[in-house]
């Protein structure tokens, strides 16, 4: 949770999208609004999804944040699909004994 916090506090998802745990979801808004305010950075659009992908950030880093841990595993599998294809997903969900809820992610980029 911290790192998201500090990745919104520095402005590196400004403009974009992204997510963090259901519990922490103002929190997290208000930290991304105030590292916007007074800049000439837009805010960021905090969402209630388990993983969002936001795409490239204004460095060109491209952007996945998730809510938790079993959704951050839902977002590692989504990047093993677009790195390595959806059956490099499943055989490593299957390895790993994992049900994953794919279609609960939300790719804003």
């Amino acid at each position: 949770m911290y790192g998201i916090f500090n990745t919104g506090k520095l402005g590196l998802l400004s403009g974009l999208k992204a997510t963090t745990h259901s519990d922490y979801l103002d929190q997290f808004q208000k930290i991304c609004t105030v590292s916007a305010e007074g800049s000439e950075s837009e805010s960021t659009e905090v969402l209630k999804a388990r993983f969002v992908d936001a795409g490239p950030n204004q460095t060109g880093t491209h952007i996945i944040t998730a809510g938790g841990n079993s959704s951050g595993l839902d977002a590692s599998l989504y990047l093993v699909i677009l790195k390595m294809g959806r059956e490099a997903a499943d055989e490593v969900a299957r390895l790993a004994e994992y049900k994953w809820r794919e279609v609960e992610g939300v790719v804003a980029g």
